[in-house]
């Protein structure tokens, strides 16, 4: 990611949902793409949240409640005003 701008919050760590989503929202602004990297369980629940909210596939949401080890990806894009549009879950190989 040669062009990506880092940013490092201590208070992404064990941050809840609402944390994060905040944090996303606002390194977002202006901008087209935010990785977000942080701990559980704030990162899976709010992987959870944006699901239900997404109206993701039963099996996907079912998925991302039971399992999510490190290194698992998911991935969101958002409609205007804030939608979620759930896209990818990515687990790495050896928990597949």
């Amino acid at each position: 990611l040669p062009d990506a701008i880092a940013t490092y919050g201590k208070a992404l760590y064990l941050a809840d949902p609402k944390t994060l989503r905040q944090a996303a929202r606002s390194a977002g602004e202006g901008r087209g793409v935010v990785m977000v990297v942080a701990h559980n369980p704030g990162l899976q629940d709010l992987t959870v949240e944006l699901m239900r909210l997404a109206k993701a596939a039963p099996d996907d949401l079912t998925r991302a409640q039971r399992l999510f080890p490190p290194s698992t990806a998911a991935v969101f894009a958002f409609e205007a005003p804030g939608q979620p549009v759930f896209e990818h879950l990515l687990l790495p190989e050896r928990a597949g």
